[in-house]
């Protein structure tokens, strides 16, 4: 049975295989995605809306994960369109 130690060290691993790059994201793999700044005000655009936390794989994302994710404007629209409706 894996500890809590062994489990971290896996991601301790994972996190060194990516220092320098950057992480390439499976959207299938993306749940429990959670918004902050959804203001209907500024319907159609949204754009101050932004993805606050994410998991990914059934961890939670990293920092730079979800900078990563919201870059892709249309991914945080789409996101916005399914909390709105």
């Amino acid at each position: 049975m894996a500890s809590i130690f062994d489990d971290a060290q896996r991601e301790i691993k994972r996190l060194d295989s990516l220092q320098g790059e950057e992480p390439e994201l499976d959207y299938s793999k993306i749940s429990n995605v959670q918004l902050e700044d959804v203001n209907t005000k500024d319907y159609p655009d949204f754009c101050d809306a932004y993805i606050s936390y994410a998991e990914y794989d059934g961890r939670e994302m990293t920092e730079r994960e979800l900078e990563i994710l919201n870059e892709d404007g249309d991914y945080v629209y789409e996101q916005v369109m399914n909390y709105l409706y």
